[in-house]
């Protein structure tokens, strides 16, 4: 498992990832939108990938929810 924080810009939004042992999952993830607001979920992915992805889809629902 890599130690270090991976972030990675979406849609205007940064999503940040942190390894974690919380909930069986291998990553926590933040995600910041463009106004500096923060969403933070302790379980988000079991990979980096899967993390990653899971961050995209919220940032997609957020988006076409608030427009």
């Amino acid at each position: 498992m890599k130690t270090d924080v991976r972030s990675e810009d979406y849609r205007g939004w940064t999503i940040t990832l942190r390894p974690t042992d919380e909930y069986c999952a291998r990553f926590a993830m933040t995600l910041t939108d463009p106004d500096g607001g923060e969403k933070h979920f302790a379980a988000a992915g079991d990979t980096e990938a899967r993390a990653l992805e899971r961050g995209r889809e919220v940032v997609d629902m957020e988006m076409d929810h608030f427009q």
